[in-house]
């Protein structure tokens, strides 16, 4: 993929910076860092789930490609998660009174 024409997105606590790391990991407290962000890391096991923007971009690209490419070969949805979908409202109002009785 060819990610030259993409436009650098900065920092907002270091607005000169540019990002550099997306960190991929649900939920994080902090999602993109740029270089000083990078170098106030205290911690280097926070670093094991930084990627590099460029990285990130490209394996998404690929994701999408790939999911692309099933969708156009009209891959049936198996059986059983159609049987869990036909049920949807039934599950939720199961759930709903659940959640009611442990009030």
């Amino acid at each position: 993929m060819n990610t030259s024409g993409l436009t650098s997105v900065t920092c907002p606590i270091h607005t000169s910076e540019p990002i550099q790391r997306v960190d991929t990991e649900f939920g994080s407290e902090k999602e993109f860092y740029c270089i000083e962000c990078l170098l106030n890391i205290d911690n280097p096991a926070d670093k094991k789930t930084l990627k590099p923007l460029k990285q990130l971009i490209e394996q998404a690209a690929a994701f999408y490609q790939e999911n692309r490419k099933r969708s156009e070969e009209n891959i049936e949805t198996p059986a059983e998660y159609l049987d869990i979908l036909s049920r949807q409202q039934e599950n939720l109002e199961t759930l709903t009174e659940r959640i009611e009785k442990e009030k």
